[in-house]
């Protein structure tokens, strides 16, 4: 069987298992969420309507080369139409573009790291994204300012361009 078969194979069991109702977990592959979700840890994915998908939820949705678990970054309209969703990785620059309702398959609620399953759903979880997800751009704009990154990189050892 082969790799893209294998994942059409994963990707038809997860949304028929979701679309009856089930819940499923399966380790995650990639950085794009991270620190939300860190290559090769556990998720835990439920079954949503799209209109229970809130801003800020990690959501599972599919695409002609899989399934990827991706934020929420703005929901939308046409003309008083379904919702479509506009997804984002929590490290990436752009977004993933426009997602319709049909694409989404379920919603990502539980992350397990070090044995503790830890709902992405908590207070705590939404404080640290939303501490991190504002702060980034000033990051960003920081680090871009010449003393200040000279500063930035002095914290790192054996780094300091000042010396």
């Amino acid at each position: 069987m082969t790799e893209q078969s294998q994942t059409n194979v994963f990707t038809d069991v997860t949304a028929e298992l979701l679309s009856l109702g089930a819940c499923v977990r399966f380790q995650a592959t990639g950085q794009s969420m991270h620190p939300a979700i860190k290559d090769g840890e556990v998720i835990k994915v439920e079954p949503v309507e799209p209109s229970h998908i809130r801003k800020g939820d990690i959501v599972l949705y599919r695409m002609k080369k899989g399934v990827i678990a991706h934020r929420v970054v703005q929901i939308g309209r046409r003309n008083g139409g379904p919702p479509f969703f506009v997804l984002r990785g929590d490290t990436l620059e752009t977004c993933d573009g426009i997602v319709e309702p049909r694409q989404v398959i379920g919603r990502v609620i539980s992350v397990e790291r070090n044995g503790r399953d830890y709902k992405l759903d908590s207070i705590h979880a939404k404080l640290f994204h939303n501490l991190r997800f504002y702060t980034s751009s000033l990051r960003r704009r920081l680090s871009q300012i010449p003393l200040a990154r000279r500063l930035y990189l002095c914290l790192k050892p054996k780094t300091c361009p000042m010396e």
